[in-house]
């Protein structure tokens, strides 16, 4: 395969409109790689339209006839002002009619199935995609739209489909790579996907920067780039720190724990199909388009040390204390197997000789939790607490780094300290009402 394919992600804000759609082809014309696949979102606010109608079709509400017009009327007029040629506005009327279409066969049907709220959604992206891939020709006549459906397979968890990766890789190779091979833009989708008894999903994301980094992955793309309309990463909360720096440049296994705690678009399983193949990924931000953004690599080249400060408030720290635990054995088994029923993640644990001390985000099963815990065990519950992380490369073989870090906050209580097992996050607990002290004394040490 070349190692000439550039993947750009345009997320819906980059295409709310004409002119805005016609800025991310202007950007994208002035690449100088031989074949980009371009992964189009939906227009903006176009998937809530689309998620509006499915809820009144699966409330037999006839108000999606209404969702449906203004979907029809927004994307038509769009069309309108790019002056589509005859083929590019035919294919844009059969989709919309395919749609329509859709919807009449649902409303009739007796059982709102999952699959139909998959299917309603792929529109979105179906016709972004559509109206970018004419904008291209206006500037780049080597285009072709192509749909994303035809290689990335999933199995049938409609809502929430896990993509078969060797299967989308294999469809990959003898589909898509031919016809990018063939011309200098191909247009496609990013969030949907499709059985391979061809019925039309969501992947578990429902996300086009996931599908940017599946189809990056499977064509061994030289970069990813994923434009949203988030702020990009950086050092720190700039709420708090508005002096954060941007960073330039990070690991993967750090932009999952950035992304944790920090930066609620990017979801680390996003980078998952990417970094396992090792393809760098770009984040660029529309807020601040003449920055290059941060670049996700599987190694950086500055080396070992704290990259970015990040927290998470309203964490829970549940103690759980019992003689029964000193030299027993099952008695860890016991506590997480309380969790596990109570489909409950532990976000950091602590033990000693007599006491567990767990985190958790999710309390809506706190109080059953704690009530079977109590049956064997003292349990202490501290609420408004907030986890503190240091996220960087190889954090631990950095000498005298907890010294300065603790250093930092000497006048604020640390309940539990963690360090992470991939050597990445280094954690701590405190009372979130000293989450700005922390952040800016523990800023000003470890990177200003």
């Amino acid at each position: 395969m070349s190692d000439s394919f550039l993947v750009i992600k345009f997320d819906g804000i980059s295409l709310k409109d004409v002119d805005a759609m016609r800025d991310a082809v202007r950007y994208a014309c002035k690449k100088e790689n031989k074949h980009i696949l371009i992964v189009a979102a939906a227009m903006a606010g176009v998937n809530n339209i689309l998620k509006a109608m499915a809820d009144a079709l699966k409330n037999r509400n006839k108000d999606y006839i209404a969702y449906l017009n203004k979907l029809e009327t927004r994307h038509l007029e769009v069309a309108e002002k790019l002056h589509l040629q005859v083929k590019g506005f035919s294919d844009l009327k059969n989709q919309l009619g395919l749609l329509r279409n859709l919807a009449l066969q649902i409303s009739n049907s007796k059982k709102f199935l999952p699959a139909f709220y998959d299917h309603i959604l792929s529109f979105g992206e179906l016709l972004s995609s559509l109206l970018l891939s004419d904008v291209f020709e206006e500037q780049e006549k080597n285009t072709e739209w192509f749909d994303i459906r035809q290689v990335i397979k999933t199995d049938e968890s409609f809502g929430k489909a896990v993509p078969d990766l060797p299967l989308t890789a294999e469809l990959a190779e003898n589909l898509l790579v031919p016809i990018l091979k063939k011309n200098r833009i191909v247009v496609t989708q990013g969030s949907i996907a499709e059985t391979v008894s061809g019925k039309t999903t969501f992947t578990a994301l429902g996300d086009a920067d996931h599908g940017a980094c599946i189809s990056g992955a499977v064509i061994h793309a030289e970069k990813i780039e994923l434009w949203t309309d988030a702020d990009e990463l950086v050092t720190a909360d700039r709420r708090l720190v508005p002096n954060a720096e941007l960073i330039t440049e990070i690991t993967y296994d750090e932009a999952a724990e950035l992304a944790y705690f920090a930066n609620k678009s990017l979801h680390p399983a996003i980078l998952l199909p990417a970094m396992q193949k090792k393809v760098p990924v770009q984040i660029r931000s529309i807020l601040n388009r003449e920055k290059e953004g941060t670049l996700i690599l599987s190694k950086r080249s500055e080396g070992a040390g704290v990259r970015a400060i990040a927290f998470k408030k309203s964490i829970n720290l549940i103690n759980i204390i019992s003689v029964n635990m000193l030299g027993s054995h099952g008695f860890l088994s016991r506590v997480f197997q309380i969790f596990e029923k109570h489909q409950t993640a532990v976000d950091m644990v602590s033990t000693s000789e007599i006491s567990i001390s767990v985190t958790i985000s999710d309390y809506k099963n706190l109080i059953a939790i704690c009530e079977e815990l109590s049956k064997f065990a003292r349990v202490e519950i501290y609420d408004k607490q907030a986890m503190i992380a240091l996220i960087g490369s190889k954090i631990r073989n950095v000498p005298g780094i907890a010294a300065r870090i603790f250093t930092a906050v000497k006048d604020i209580n640390v309940n539990i300290i963690s360090q992470g097992a991939s050597q990445t996050n280094l954690s701590f607990m405190i009372d979130e009402s000293y989450v700005e002290k922390a952040i800016k004394a523990l800023h000003k040490e470890m990177i200003e």
